[in-house]
């Protein structure tokens, strides 16, 4: 390339003395010969010269024209050297140090501007899949940024993509919430039949308050769960105060001795009874509490529910015999992976159930089965149907809660903690099986357990 642009620099050089030095010497001469007189008009010099001073323009002109053209075509060429592979990358070598530099370093920005838009589109990603919402806001309180949830709680009319730079009052309808956020608070709420908690806090930087922050939490499994526990408590102390006023009760009859005679055995004998039902009410909670920390000890092996199924009656046979209950087994061997006490648990509570809610001369029938079974389908099925007092329809979503009695007053009268239907709705979860109830009144109660293929944590 540069001996290109030296060749156009002599070529002009040389053409210019060529034209430019006779035609200086010939200009001289016809100007003497002008002051001498020998010539009268100036024109005729003017016409002499011109041809000569526009030859020289036009090499000049062809010169820079050619110049330029060479000098962008140089360009393109620095350029194709510039990028590794090209045919034209090996004509500079000692520009290659320089345009290697470049592009080490135009790969380096391109691999950081790559790892920066993962970085975004990773974090965006979390923020926008996260089940808290989030609120971003300006000093001006002009959102900056809003996630999904966020944006669901609020349910603005505003779409989505919208709400940025858009103050919190035009996004948000809730005057509850725009106070909040105006005020920098905390502040419980109720939306779409949900419990929430909003949290805003000033967001700081170098000592300067730059935004808003604030996190939407949906608190509504909290709040039932607290409701639960309250109602917990309240049914615990009923139930206990129950018996315990009875036995005191009692006891200060026969301190005071107005129990005389044949009374103090029937007392003795009702504050035995009141006593049998508060340690049985005692002996039901301990197990729910074992049953809701779900202790790792606890060793599962194989269990013939079958089997179980004839201890439990075995064991409840008296029982049934008092009421006047007939109580049938049958079904075939059914192994399943659990623990042995909790399934004698679960099946004891179901036909005890079904015992102390029948009618004189009913009956309880307990079938297992193993059904042919493929992917998804459950290994073994326990029924225990009764021909009882049966459960009212907006009764039978409740009666697995704790203390839950549809009939207080036939619950008293029959015994029981209110607790046997929660303990077998807690073992069913653990041993990863399903409850199913069908009820009619006057007809009966069928309680149907579906056990399925552990699923291993390990």
């Amino acid at each position: 390339m540069k001996k290109k642009l030296n060749g156009i620099f002599i070529l002009v050089a040389v053409a210019s003395w060529i034209i430019g030095i006779p035609a200086c010497i010939i200009f001289m001469m016809l100007t003497s010969k002008l002051k001498a007189g020998d010539i009268e008009d100036f024109t005729s010099v003017i016409i002499f010269a011109l041809p000569i001073v526009i030859t020289l323009a036009a090499v000049i002109l062809v010169a820079c024209i050619a110049a330029s053209y060479i000098s962008h075509s140089a360009k393109r060429e620095y350029r194709q050297v510039a990028e590794p592979g090209t045919p034209e990358a090996g004509k500079y070598p000692e520009l290659t140090p320089f345009f290697e530099m470049i592009n080490a370093q135009q790969c380096e920005i391109e691999k950081q501007l790559a790892r920066v838009a993962k970085e975004k589109n990773r974090l965006s990603t979390i923020i926008n899949n996260m089940d808290e919402g989030l609120i971003i806001l300006d000093n001006d309180l002009r959102v900056i940024m809003l996630n999904e949830s966020a944006y669901s709680w609020l349910a603005s009319s505003v779409p989505r993509e919208e709400c940025a730079g858009k103050h919190i009052s035009e996004v948000c309808e809730s005057r509850e919430i725009c106070d909040c956020i105006e005020q920098a608070d905390s502040v419980n709420l109720t939306l779409g039949g949900r419990d929430l908690q909003l949290h805003v806090n000033h967001v700081v930087s170098s000592a300067e308050q730059v935004g808003r922050i604030g996190l939407l939490l949906d608190v509504s499994e909290r709040s039932e769960i607290d409701r639960i526990k309250q109602e917990f408590t309240a049914n615990v102390s009923h139930e206990l105060k129950t018996p315990l006023t009875s036995i005191s009760g009692y006891a200060e009859l026969i301190e005071s001795g107005m129990a005389k005679g044949d009374d103090a055995p029937v007392f003795a004998g009702r504050i035995r009874k009141e006593s049998q039902r508060m340690l049985a009410l005692i002996s039901d909670i301990i197990k729910l509490s074992k049953l809701d920390e779900a202790p790792d000890g606890d060793i599962f092996e194989k269990v013939d529910l079958l089997k179980v199924a004839l201890e439990c009656r075995d064991m409840l046979e008296m029982s049934a015999e008092q009421h006047g209950v007939t109580l049938r087994v049958e079904g075939e061997k059914s192994e399943v992976m659990g623990v042995p006490t909790e399934l004698t648990e679960l099946i004891y509570n179901l036909i005890d159930n079904g015992i102390r809610y029948n009618r004189k001369s009913g009956e309880v029938n307990v079938k297992v089965t193993s059904p042919a079974h493929g992917i998804g389908d459950p290994i073994t099925i326990v029924t225990v149907a009764d021909t009882g007092i049966g459960i009212e329809s907006e009764h039978q979503g409740r009666v697995f809660e704790r203390f839950y009695r549809v009939d207080k007053s036939r619950s008293k009268a029959t015994g029981g903690t209110g607790l046997g239907l929660a303990i077998v709705k807690h073992v069913a979860e653990r041993h990863n099986a399903k409850i199913s109830l069908d009820s009619r009144i006057g007809e009966g109660t069928t309680v149907r357990v579906e056990f399925y293929e552990m699923i291993n944590e390990n």
